[in-house]
């Protein structure tokens, strides 16, 4: 069964992404992550840890504020 919280986690990491213009690989090098992990996180195929979760926040250049705020609107939007 594919969990609300994660697609919508995925969802907000690659809307990020492509909003700054960034390809996965670029993405995964600044996180300092595999690409194909970085994939697997945007189709719902993997599950994140909260350690990831902060490596990519900062490979996306955003603060935590932004994301959860970014995260919490698109919850909302389903709710």
């Amino acid at each position: 069964m594919e969990s609300f919280l994660l697609s919508k986690v995925s969802f907000v990491i690659k809307k990020i992404r492509l909003e700054k213009g960034m390809t996965q690989e670029d993405l995964a090098y600044k996180s300092n992550l595999d690409r194909t992990y970085i994939s697997g996180i945007e189709r719902n195929s993997r599950n994140l840890t909260i350690k990831s979760l902060e490596l990519i926040m900062k490979g996306l250049e955003v603060s935590d504020v932004v994301f959860f705020e970014m995260l919490i609107k698109e919850i909302l939007k389903h709710d």
